[in-house]
Formats: structure tokens, sequence, C-alpha cells
């Protein structure tokens, strides 16, 4: 005869062990917050992204501004005012000037977008007020030089004051250099990008001297 063993009775769970209501419901709530978080932080994204495009499109129409108006003031073909002018053997010809007036007018207006694009949490070490108040400084100065810039195109090409313009360049390759500076505190990749535009404002200056001296 065989003898078989009794059955246990089957093992209930202890309900200490089964996740309650709070505790289901405190997960489902964390669940919710992640998700809610994920989506504020594409959101920022996306928003700080045409932000940035935005800050670009205007820094390049407020340089073609400039470049512009400059542009419609100034003759250096055959026949005008400039070319009867007495000048150096080094001066380059003129189509070296519009073509490096467009490039260092690109280099600038990416440089203040930078400056511009920069926020506080990209100096985690500074306090976010100094950020701001660098940031406002540095493109307070930015637009002091970009205007003194049109202004030496106005005196020269179309006032015809060399004179004049040449005082007035002084002021520019000075407020030129602050610029870079000031740049150079916020970004330093946006104080570079105006070293040429910087040295080719230092060269303008050279040239209308000779011009000055010449006429």
């Amino acid at each position: 005869m065989t003898v078989r063993p009794a059955a246990s009775p089957p093992v209930e769970p202890s309900p200490l062990l089964e996740p309650g209501p709070s505790a289901t419901h405190s997960r489902a709530t964390q669940s919710g917050a992640t998700q809610s978080g994920a989506t504020q932080s594409g959101v920022a994204r996306t928003a700080r992204r045409r932000s940035s495009v935005a800050g670009l499109i205007l820094s390049l129409v407020a340089v073609a501004t400039v470049a512009g108006l400059g542009g419609s003031w100034t003759d250096t073909g055959p026949g005008s005012w400039y070319d009867g002018l007495t000048k150096p053997d080094w001066t380059p010809p003129g189509w070296v000037f519009g073509v490096a007036w467009t490039l260092l007018y690109g280099t600038m207006a990416v440089a203040a977008w930078l400056v511009a694009g920069t926020r506080p949490a990209d100096f985690p070490a500074h306090p976010h007020r100094s950020v701001a108040l660098r940031r406002t400084l540095a493109l307070s100065v930015y637009a002091v030089q970009l205007a003194l810039n049109l202004g030496w195109t106005w005196l020269f090409f179309n006032r015809r004051l060399p004179g004049w313009a040449l005082l007035e360049i002084v002021v520019l390759v000075a407020v030129t250099a602050v610029t870079v500076l000031a740049f150079a505190r916020v970004r330093r990749l946006a104080a570079a990008l105006l070293v040429p535009y910087l040295g080719w404002c230092c060269f303008a200056a050279t040239l209308n001297a000779a011009i000055v001296i010449s006429n």
C-alpha cells in the first residue's frame, strides 16, 4: 500500500508584500512627473532653438542694413571722386574692398549672435546678473562701433571729407578694440571672429591717412 503525502495548502501572498494603493499612486505620479518634465524640456529646447535662429537673422539684418547704406554711398569705379584721388602704391583694387567687407560683415554678425545667445547657465561659476551685464555691455559697444563704421563711410565717400573721416576712423579703431575685449569676456570665439575686422579697420585708417597726406 502506497502512502501519498498530504497536499500542502496553497500559500497566499502576504498583504505586506503587495503594493498598496498609495504606492501605486506614488509610482504613477512619479511617472507622470517624469513625462511632464521631459515634455517641458523638449519645449524649452525648441523655444531656445527658434530664439537662436531669430537672433542670427536679426544680427544679419542689422549688419546688412549698415552694409547696404554704406554701399549706396560708395563709388570706387573709373571716373569717380575716389578714383581721382592720389593714393599710395599699395592701395588694393576696388573689388578687394567689396570682397573683404562682405566677409568681415558676415563674421561680425556671427560674433554678435554668439554673444547675444550666451546664457547665464553657460557660466555656472558667475552670478546671473554678472553674465547679463557683460553681455549687455558687449552688445552696446558693438552697436556703437557699427554706427561709427557707417559714419566713416558717410564722411569719406558721401561727404568727401577724408580729414574728418580720418578722425572718425581713429575712434572706430579704438571702439572696435574695446568691443573685442568686451566680447572676450563673454565668448572668446566671438572675440576671435572680430580680430580680422579690427585689423582691416587699422589698414583702412592707414590708407585714409595716406590719402589725406597725398591730397
